[in-house]
This record gives C-alpha cells, sequence and structure tokens, in this order.
C-alpha cells in the first residue's frame, strides 16, 4: 500500500470520528431544546453506545415531565487536526485498551446554555472549557461514541484520558520522591512570600509620600503574589498527578485480575449509570443495576435536568469470599429546575461496584456489575 494510499484512509477515518461527534452534538442539542413527541432512537443507536442511549431517554423524560428545555449555543474555540484543513476536534488520541481500540478525541469550546421553563427563560449559563470525546472501536463491529467529560483550566491535563499516555509511558518512578518534594518546596515558597510581603509594607511605610518607594513596594508585592500564585499552581498540578497515578495503580490491580479489562467501557458503564441515577424517578428506573436503597437520594435530587461527567478516577479493587470490588470516584456537574431559578452545582460521587465472583446474569462482563454503596460528598 502506498504511503499516499493510507494518508487518504486516515483522512477518512478522522472525517468519521468527526462525523460522529458532530452528529451526536446535533441531535442531542436539539433533543433538549425541542424535546420533541417522536424520536428516532434507532439514529442515536447507530452513533453511541447503549448506555449513552439510556441516559438520553431518561433525560428527555425528566425534561418533559417538568415541562423545560434546554437551548445550546456552541463555538469551537480550536482548529482541526492539519494545517489548513478545519475540523470540529483539534486532537485526537488512539489507544489499544483490551481487545477494544478507543480515539480519545477534544475540543475546546465556549458554549451558552438556555434554560426555558415553558416559553420563560430562567437562567443563562456560559462555559468555557475542554470538551473529551471517548470513541470505542469494538471486534467486529461500527465505532460509537461511548462517553464523554467537559473539564477546565488545568484538569485537562490529568483527566483520565492521560490515564492511557500512563499506560503507554509506565512513568510512576518519579512519583514516589513527590511526597517528600512538595512540602518542601512549598514550605520555602511560603518564607520567600513572607519576606517579599515585610520588605514591601517597610518600603511602602518608609516610602509613602514618594513615588518610586509607592512603585517599589507594588513591585514589590506584585511580584510576591505572581511568586506565590506559580507555586500555588505547580503543587496544584503535581497532586493531581499523584491521584491520577494512583488511579493507574488501581487499574494495573484490576488487569491482574482480568487481563482484557476495558478501562473505557467499564468507565462508560458507570458514568452513564450515575446518570440515569440523578434522573430517575424511582427505584424501578435504576433497579437492574442498584443493590442498596436510593429512594432518599432519588428524592434529594429529582429536579436535576442535566447531568454532566467532570473526571473519573479508580480508587480501589478487592474482593471477599462471594464478590469482587471496584470502587471509584466520579465528579459531576449538576443544573436543577428550582421553577423560577435555575442552579448549577459540582458534586464528587463515590460508588462501590460489585460483581459476585459466580456471576451468571449475563454474557456481557461489564453489565455484571452494580452499585452496592454510593455516597454524594458536596
Amino acid at each position: 500500500m502506498s504511503e499516499n494510499t493510507s494518508l487518504e484512509i486516515r483522512d477518512i477515518e478522522k472525517r468519521e470520528l468527526n462525523h460522529i461527534v458532530a452528529s451526536y452534538e446535533e441531535n442531542s442539542n436539539e433533543l433538549l431544546e425541542r424535546v420533541p413527541e417522536l424520536i428516532d432512537w434507532d439514529m442515536f443507536t447507530r452513533k453511541i453506545s447503549p448506555e449513552m442511549v439510556d441516559v438520553l431517554r431518561m433525560q428527555h423524560k425528566r425534561l418533559k415531565n417538568r415541562e423545560m428545555t434546554i437551548k445550546t449555543q456552541e463555538k469551537g474555540l480550536t482548529k482541526g487536526f492539519e494545517s489548513g484543513k478545519v475540523y470540529y476536534l483539534q486532537k485526537e488520541n488512539r489507544y489499544q485498551d483490551g481487545p477494544y481500540t478507543i480515539s480519545v478525541l477534544q475540543k475546546k469550546t465556549k458554549r451558552i446554555r438556555e434554560y426555558y421553563g415553558g416559553k420563560e427563560i430562567l437562567a443563562k449559563a456560559k462555559d468555557k472549557g475542554w470538551v473529551t470525546y471517548f470513541v470505542r472501536q469494538e471486534p467486529e463491529e461500527t465505532v460509537k461514541l461511548s462517553s464523554e467529560d467537559r473539564v477546565s483550566g488545568l484538569r485537562r491535563f490529568f483527566s483520565r484520558g492521560g490515564e492511557y499516555k500512563l499506560v503507554q509511558k509506565k512513568r510512576l518512578s518519579f512519583c514516589s520522591l513527590l511526597p517528600i518534594l512538595i512540602p518542601a518546596w512549598f514550605g520555602i515558597a511560603v518564607v520567600t512570600n513572607i519576606l517579599y510581603l515585610v520588605t514591601g509594607i517597610l518600603l511602602l511605610n518608609h516610602f509613602y509620600d514618594t513615588d518610586l518607594g509607592l512603585m517599589l513596594a507594588i513591585s514589590l508585592l506584585g511580584a510576591a503574589a505572581l511568586n506565590f500564585s506559580a507555586r500555588g499552581t505547580l503543587i496544584y498540578m503535581v497532586i493531581c498527578h499523584l491521584k491520577r497515578a494512583k488511579s493507574y495503580k488501581v487499574l494495573q490491580s484490576i488487569r491482574e485480575q482480568w487481563p482484557d479489562f476495558c478501562m473505557e467501557k467499564f468507565i462508560s458503564m458507570a458514568s452513564n449509570r450515575l446518570k440515569c441515577i440523578f434522573y430517575a424517578d424511582s427505584m424501578a428506573d435504576i433497579g437492574d443495576f442498584v443493590s442498596c436503597d436510593l429512594t432518599n437520594t432519588l428524592v434529594d435530587y429529582a429536579n436535576v435536568i442535566d447531568c454532566e461527567t467532570m473526571d473519573f478516577r479508580f480508587e480501589k479493587m478487592s474482593q471477599d469470599e462471594d464478590y469482587y470490588y471496584i470502587d471509584v470516584r466520579q465528579k459531576v456537574l449538576l443544573t436543577g429546575d428550582l421553577k423560577t431559578k435555575i442552579k448549577r452545582k459540582k458534586l464528587t460521587v463515590k460508588l462501590r461496584f460489585m460483581r459476585p465472583k459466580e456471576s451468571i446474569m449475563s454474557m456481557d462482563f461489564y453489565r455484571d456489575w452494580y452499585i452496592g454503596e454510593i455516597k454524594i460528598i458536596k
């Protein structure tokens, strides 16, 4: 096969990935804005995973029952894969995840969402950040969108997509030194900034009536603030990296038990089931995958009209005589309908997934996991 032919096929693959994501965005936004009576669910089934279809069905039902609609306007802030060609997405990486091929796609957007109760607009929310799409290629099946996350700021460098890079590079040795280096480095930063602040205050008191003294004082105070901010940002990045590395270590222990474990397929199942919980009206809606009583939780979050996932981490893998357990942590952004206004808040949810060792429930390994415990951290 010639080099030109390979490039042409690669370009076709990119266009296919763009088409899948663009089609999902367009149709899901229309679904939330119009909340139509008749919906071509088969169209969604062809482009996205069954778990995502279940979520859309339940969100559509919640919006319809509360007579709410969500209008979305989105502007891409990035250009595409190649110079001179504008694609829908900016970055694309491809990884082997167990027996599956996973494409991790990113774009930066500016989004405006308007929330309507009937014909009356209740609120308008503006977001700017990165959207990450995970597209799954299963053996002998078509490519489908599996899950999506929204992140902002520095978090995008440490999102779950970065776990694939840890799998490839296996860079974990340096992390063992960080718990020692961080406190020492932070202590030096604190002392340095105190000196900056004291010097600035002394200069301000001594030269308060001169322009030069004022300029020196302001400069020193500004330098101290910038220094402290920069060091704090670096510490935050190191902490995020340590948390991601811990999640990767748990993933390693899971793959010791199941070598073909697909991270994305499990996360897609877990995050989409969590969304279903926030959209559920009763335990009957989620009884197929929840073993604990969440009646009070469903009442507390009965006004949620939109749930977006922001990050996912593995916390622990364990087992006893009868069950395997995988503990995870998921960050979400919830939008609630308070009738006269809209409220948005970020939450962290801890979940424990259980799977019987002698499971005969399903031929699908990932569907056999059900939620045994859930804790919502406000």
